[in-house]
Formats: structure tokens, C-alpha cells, sequence
């Protein structure tokens, strides 16, 4: 599941074993009671669920964490690999599906890992104001039709010691 996006008959056979074996009462008996629908069962105990994973998020979740470390370890030999072969001239976030399963199933999880990825900004020299994610929020990039801030970098909202805000050119 952390290699291949499975496919959805996948999820709901591991989904229906599962259930058979928490609801038929006998080994052979096929008329069990389903006490609880898949979907509250997949719920997480405070709310009533019994906390099973859904299978398809999980892969997501372990496809995602495969993107993130293609993404945070640029210098690694699987990211240096998969750079050259799949997206030579953007980075991660901006490639596209190729015509390999395994890179086509890592990039199943690209919208996840996008949704969650945010600069830490350290000097900000190398941050975009515009368009980039490094805002700790809902709205993680700052989206605006001025033209000011078009290709200027985050340490120019910085004081020089890089210890606070411009708090004036951040009011503007």
C-alpha cells in the first residue's frame, strides 16, 4: 500500500472480511447480523465508531508520506532518482503523471501532500510573498493582485536583525 494506489474492489473486499469476521456468529454461518454500517465502524471510538482504518485513506496516507520524502529529502538516491526520471525541471509539488504505475500511484497522494506542505520560513530568502505556501493557516499562500509583491521574497517583510515583522510594510 505505501508502493501501489490499489484499486477500490481492493479496499471493499478487506473491508467486507473484516466485517464478516465481527458479525458472523459461526465459521461457516453466512447470516450473521450487522449490528453497524461500515462507515460508523470506520468512526473513531469518541464518536461512536470502533475506530477500523478506511483502507483507501491509508493509502493515500502511506503514498503521501512516500511524496513527502521525495520532497524533504532532496539529496536521497530514490529522490534523485525519481528527480531525473520524472520531473527533471519542477519541483515535486509541480510534476506531473508519468506512464510508470509506481510514480503514477505517488502522485495519487501529490494533492495531499500539497494541501499539508508549508515553508518553514528561517530568513525567508528563498520564499515567494506571492504564491507559495508558508503561512500557517486555512489559506496557506498570500493571494493578491498587487503588484508589488510579485517576485519579492518573504525576508523583505522582515526587519534587518530577522527578529520581527516590518510591522508597516505588513500593514500596507
Amino acid at each position: 500500500m505505501s508502493v501501489f494506489m490499489l484499486p477500490v474492489e481492493i479496499y471493499r473486499d478487506i473491508e467486507m472480511t473484516i466485517s464478516k469476521f465481527w458479525w458472523n456468529s459461526k465459521s461457516g454461518d453466512k447470516k450473521g447480523i450487522h449490528w453497524m454500517s461500515w462507515d460508523r465502524l470506520s468512526r473513531h471510538k469518541s464518536v461512536g465508531g470502533m475506530s477500523f482504518w478506511n483502507f483507501k485513506d491509508f493509502n493515500l496516507a502511506l503514498l503521501g508520506k512516500q511524496g513527502w520524502r521525495l520532497l524533504s529529502n532532496p539529496s536521497s538516491l530514490v529522490s534523485r532518482v525519481y528527480k531525473a526520471r520524472y520531473f527533471p525541471k519542477v519541483s515535486f509539488l509541480d510534476a506531473k503523471i508519468g506512464n510508470n504505475p509506481i510514480w503514477h500511484s505517488i502522485l495519487e497522494a501529490n494533492e495531499l501532500v500539497v494541501s499539508g506542505v508549508r515553508w518553514r520560513v528561517g530568513t525567508g530568502e528563498n520564499i515567494d510573498i506571492v504564491g507559495q505556501p508558508w503561512l500557517d493557516d486555512v489559506r496557506p499562500c498570500i493571494e493578491t493582485v498587487s503588484p508589488s509583491l510579485d517576485n519579492n521574497k518573504v525576508a523583505s517583510l522582515m526587519s534587518m536583525n530577522h527578529n520581527s515583522w516590518e510591522e508597516e510594510i505588513i500593514s500596507e
